[in-house]
């Protein structure tokens, strides 16, 4: 929203047994400097319990992952 482009989405995927993150898709402003976060996190073979110890810097573009990931455990709070 800070920089007038609001249409976009982050989804992540992630194993529903052992919360391994398998996919990501990324659309929007910023997309293709994103998605190589989304990269190194699944060839990492990094669960969503694994993001929570990330920090990721307020306000920035990469918070979206973050938000996505959380939504993957309905902790995200910053949906539209």
């Amino acid at each position: 929203m800070a920089m007038n482009a609001t249409d976009g989405f982050v989804k992540t995927i992630a194993h529903p047994e052992t919360g391994e993150l398998v996919g990501m898709h990324i659309m929007g402003h910023g997309a293709a400097e994103l998605i190589a976060q989304g990269a190194i996190l699944i060839a990492g073979k990094r669960t969503a319990a694994d993001v929570e110890a990330i920090v990721f810097a307020h306000p920035t573009m990469s918070e979206a992952i973050m938000e996505s990931i959380e939504d993957l455990q309905n902790l995200s709070i910053h949906k539209i």
